[in-house]
Formats: structure tokens, sequence, C-alpha cells
């Protein structure tokens, strides 16, 4: 999504786009429930399926049965291919999250609470953000970690009123205090959208610099073990793939024979009722 879109813009369509996936991935129950995980595209599988049916145009049961544990075999290999993807973004995201941000604090019921975690994390107790991501992303940071429940309505309207204008417009619009009954619940919904929402987005802004721990971390999970069992898992598939291949081209020369043999038996047939058919002919002139 373009940074160039409005904040609530944006904040929207990531919604959208996670919502529409799941219920996407959950509605092919079919193929969840056999080969596809709940985040994986039943349209990919499909599309992959498709492809080698008409590659191949199995005939018969047996050989689209053949074809079927062909195109389940290949899913199988994509998804160790993308597992490893997955895992080394994974293990790099932490690297990257250990270095530059931290959550804020969970919301505090009342201000003696806040006092007391402040008080933690200026004795170690919580740890801080060890680098600086930007001063938009440490103001809301500073904003989330200074709510608790029990404070004044009035307080947090001016709170907002101090952030940048685009987190302002933002949160009147998405949080409104007039939609709902009472400070505390407002005042949830109000961090609750910038722990999950602004501030992931304010992050995105400021890729976190390549350090020497991403690659520390990227070599233990690319090892040479890690490396050598997936290609073994890769290689275990292929050998399963061919096994499979050759039945199927076994099935259709079959299938082939035996339509051959069928002809021949028809010709034969017909071959040997001519004659017959020619001589009671003849007698019958006589």
């Amino acid at each position: 999504m373009s940074p160039d879109l409005p904040l609530s813009t944006r904040a929207a369509g990531a919604r959208k786009a996670f919502t529409s996936k799941a219920s996407n991935a959950m509605k092919h129950g079919a193929f969840s429930s056999i080969d596809l995980l709940p985040w994986e595209s039943a349209e990919d599988f499909a599309a992959l399926r498709r492809g080698l049916f008409e590659k191949y145009n199995p005939d018969g049961p047996l050989q689209e049965d053949c074809m079927s544990s062909i195109a389940s075999l290949m899913w199988r290999k994509r998804r160790v291919q993308k597992k490893r993807e997955l895992d080394v973004a994974a293990e790099l995201d932490r690297a990257e999250n250990s270095i530059l941000w931290k959550h804020p604090l969970p919301l505090c019921d009342d201000q003696m609470e806040l006092i007391k975690q402040d008080f933690q994390m200026s004795n170690g107790e919580v740890e801080k953000p060890s680098i600086r991501v930007s001063e938009e992303y440490d103001q809301l940071f500073s904003f989330s970690c200074s709510l608790y429940r029990e404070g004044a309505p009035s307080t947090l309207r001016i709170k907002i009123r101090f952030l940048p204008a685009e987190f302002v417009e933002h949160l009147n619009k998405t949080c409104p205090e007039e939609n709902y009954d009472t400070s505390s619940q407002w005042v949830a919904a109000v961090k609750k959208e910038v722990d999950t929402v602004l501030l992931p987005l304010v992050r995105k802004r400021y890729p976190a610099p390549v350090s020497d721990r991403i690659y520390e971390v990227a070599s233990k999970v690319m090892n040479e073990e890690r490396l050598f069992s997936d290609l073994a898992a890769e290689e275990r598939i292929e050998r399963n793939v061919d096994q499979l291949l050759g039945r199927f081209f076994k099935l259709q020369m079959a299938d082939e024979l035996a339509a051959h043999k069928k002809n021949t038996s028809a010709r034969t047939i017909e071959d040997h009722s001519a004659p017959e058919s020619r001589g009671t002919l003849t007698n019958i002139g006589r």
C-alpha cells in the first residue's frame, strides 16, 4: 500500500485485506481439510491442479487420482520452501524488533498504577525502546504509555490535541468520544487503536537498519543442517512425484493397450464373419 495515501485509508485497507484473506481461506473447506492450511490460497492450489490436468489430460478415476496426488505433493514442496522463507523472515523480524521497538505498557487502571509502571521502567525492570525510531513514533509511544482507565476525558482530549495532525484526525475519525458510554471505554479504544494500528504503520515508514545481529540471526536460521534437511524433504517429494508420474504413464499405456486389443478383437470378428456371409449368399444363388 502506498505510503502517500492518508493514514486512515491505509489502516482501513490493512484491516480489509486481513479480513478478506482469512475468510477466503476458510470458505474452501474441502481443500482446507485435505491439503491447505487456513492461510493458504485455495485458488492457487486449484490453479496448480487444473494446470496438471490440462497438461496430462487424465482419463478415468485411476489416472485422475494419480494426478491429484501429484498436485498435493507439489503443493507440499512449495510449503517446505515457503516455511523456510517464513522462518527466516520471522527471526529477522524478532531481531529488528528487539533492537528498535518495544510494545507500550498495558493499559493501567489508575494513575497510581501508571506511576508504579513508570518507576519500574526507570529502574530497568521494564525494557525501554533502545534506539529512537522517529519523533512521531516517540510521541505516539509516550502518549500510549500515559493512558489509564480512570483518566479524565478532558485530559485525554488535550493529550490527543497535542499529537501530530494526522494522528489527531485518525483518532477523531476511528474513535470518536460520543461513540462510547464511559470514558474508560473510550480510553481503552484509543489505546488499542494506537498500539495495533498507528504504531505499526509508523514503524513501516522507518525500516530497521541492517545490524550485525540480523546477520547473526540469519546465519542461525539458514545453517547447513537446516538447508540440508529442507533439501532432503524436497528430494523425497520429488521422488514420490517421479513414481506417480511413472504410474500415470503406465496407466495410460495399459488403457491404450486395452483399447487396441478391443479394436483388434472387433476387427477379427468382422473378418471371420464376412466369408460365412459370402458363402451363404453363394449357396442361395445356386
